[in-house]
């Protein structure tokens, strides 16, 4: 219950004060899950209030405790997309990129195409910010067959947002205008 309650906070003092709860419990109950699950929460509320160097420290303690225990290794998916997210934040292209491809290369073995197709979204983008046009249509593209498959139309609207920033950039200006009217 206390992960729920900080896993569903809408804001990252409540997501805070849950998930250090979370951590007490787990620690008093020797929980590794939940001690995994806590850190990863405790370091998105840190992401979230702006603090992103402490944000990753909840947040590597998280993936290096998952990476220790074989049967938590599907949480990495979610924790390196954590990782990637903070260095986005601050800008950090490379390491957003490292940790942004560890988290597609764990996706790709499972079965969950929804966190997939987000990945490949967020991952495209971060292609975009450095440039690299080519492969930030590719990711989008691959997103998008996956929010078709999954009929998930809000994703399908950011595709279209995010193909027409790429438009925009490399100057076909009439394509981002007719996506982005598409996507609103």
């Amino acid at each position: 219950l206390t992960y729920e309650l900080s896993a569903s906070s809408t804001s990252p003092e409540d997501e805070l004060k849950y998930g250090l709860k979370l951590l007490e419990l787990a620690d008093r109950y020797k929980n590794i899950e939940y001690t995994i699950q806590a850190n990863k929460r405790i370091g998105v509320a840190h992401r979230l209030r702006g603090n992103l160097g402490l944000a990753l420290e909840f947040l590597f303690e998280s993936a290096n405790l998952a990476l220790a225990n074989e049967e938590f290794v599907l949480f990495l998916a979610n924790i390196y997309a954590e990782i990637s997210t903070c260095y986005t934040q601050n800008e950090d292209s490379e390491n957003a990129l490292l940790y942004g491809q560890k988290t597609i290369s764990i996706l790709r073995k499972s079965d969950n195409k929804k966190s997939l197709a987000l990945n490949l979204l967020n991952f495209g983008y971060d292609h975009y910010v450095i440039g690299a046009y080519d492969s930030a249509i590719a990711y989008y593209n691959e997103s998008d067959l996956l929010f078709r498959e999954k009929n998930m139309a809000i994703g399908q609207a950011y595709i279209l947002g995010n193909r027409a920033l790429v438009f925009w950039k490399t100057g076909d200006i009439a394509t981002a205008k007719r996506d982005l009217f598409s996507a609103i």
